[in-house]
């Protein structure tokens, strides 16, 4: 059924629930889990210019703590015997995930319901919204 299962985190509460139930997913059917982090630094833009060695150094510790977090979903694959491809990509959450699914071949789109923000919204947070909303690739959104 399943060939490749993308998993988005960010190393939240929510994403770690999705990463384990993402595995569970892949260990019945057989299929590769994709394990996806997105660095976003739109909250730093206005860093870019007027301060470029501070940016490159938050895009960095970024690109490092993201690089922590699929190092652990691949620890937890490995001990299920799951196949795992980590991609560590730029942009907007959202976006990226959609488009990846669909260049990567994904099967399912596996998200958390909240992400780090923390900002508690009535259903979802925004990003899974954005990519339950736009995902042409079936979205499982675990709480």
């Amino acid at each position: 059924m399943y060939r490749k299962i993308m998993v988005a985190t960010d190393g939240s509460e929510h994403s770690v629930k999705a990463v384990d139930h993402a595995i569970k997913l892949c260990k019945s059917t057989g299929a590769e889990l994709l394990a996806v982090s997105v660095v976003n630094m739109d909250a730093f833009s206005c860093m870019e210019e007027s301060d470029r060695d501070v940016y490159c150094k938050v895009q960095n510790a970024l690109e490092k703590r993201a690089n922590d977090i699929l190092n652990d979903v691949e620890k937890k694959a490995n001990k299920e015997n799951v196949l795992v491809k980590k991609i560590i990509q730029m942009g907007d959450p959202a976006e990226v995930v959609v488009e990846l699914a669909k260049r990567e071949g994904a099967d399912l789109i596996v998200i958390g319901t909240r992400g780090l923000l923390g900002v508690k919204r009535v259903v979802l947070g925004s990003h899974a919204e954005k990519i339950v909303r736009w995902s042409s690739v079936p979205v499982l959104v675990v709480r």
